[in-house]
Formats: C-alpha cells, sequence, structure tokens
C-alpha cells in the first residue's frame, strides 16, 4: 500500500511535531510544510497531497476574530478550500480535543445543481450536535 501524501501548514510546535509524528509512519508521508496557508498555495500544486493539515497552537476563539488584510497567520485556511476543493482540509487546534474534517465540493452554477445540491444535503436530524462521551 502506497503511503498517503499530507502536507502540514503551520507555524508552531504543534506543526513541528505533527510532521515529526508522520516522518516514521508507513502509511502517511509528509510531501510538505508552509508556515502560513498563502505560503502552501504554490507547494501544494507542486506536492499534490491527497490531505491538508492546518495545525493551530491558538485557542478557538481566534478563529472567530477576523483577520486584518495584512496578517499572514493560519487563519486564512479558507483559502486552501477554495483553491483546492478536492482536497480533504483537517483542521487541528492543539487547544481542541477533537479535529475538524473539512471536506469540498464543487458545483456548476446553474439552478439545477444548486437545487440538486441541497436535496443531496444530510437531514435535519443528522445533523444535531453529538453529546460528548466522557
Amino acid at each position: 500500500m502506497d503511503a498517503r501524501g499530507l502536507f502540514i501548514v503551520g507555524d508552531s510546535i504543534f506543526a513541528d511535531t505533527l510532521a515529526g509524528m508522520f516522518a516514521n509512519s508507513p502509511t502517511v508521508r509528509v510531501v510538505g510544510c508552509a508556515p502560513t496557508p498563502r505560503a502552501a498555495l504554490a507547494h501544494i500544486l507542486e506536492t499534490c497531497p491527497e490531505a491538508i493539515i492546518v495545525a493551530s497552537a491558538s485557542g478557538s476563539e481566534d478563529e472567530r476574530v477576523p483577520p486584518s488584510p495584512n496578517e499572514t497567520t493560519a487563519r486564512h485556511w479558507e483559502q486552501l478550500l477554495v483553491q483546492f476543493p478536492n482536497i480533504p482540509l483537517i483542521r487541528a487546534d492543539l487547544a481542541a480535543d477533537t479535529l475538524l474534517l473539512i471536506t469540498c465540493k464543487q458545483i456548476d452554477a446553474r439552478p439545477a445543481e444548486l437545487i440538486h445540491a441541497l436535496t443531496e444535503l444530510p437531514k435535519k436530524d443528522s445533523l444535531a450536535p453529538r453529546q460528548s462521551e466522557r
């Protein structure tokens, strides 16, 4: 079985730790790293990863603060989804006890395609928050 290519984005010790953790994995290989999503854009095109991890050591409160135009932190992970809609993105925050796996699907901008995509969404009951098992 071929190892899955993984690109890591982040400039924290947490991101470095993740890269080190995967260095010895037979099923995952780190194909590249970048300190910010902006810096990652060109490298992702070159390395063709199968998944992207955005590693952050910030609290979730930081994620809600709108970034300033000249800011270059890992909060701009949304641009990775827009640029690479077919590559799953994993949001890993050191301050959280869960990971967020984000997949994206690009559809045509026709009304029929939008209606079809809406009808394929999970039912409302399946979207209820899960109770944490502790």
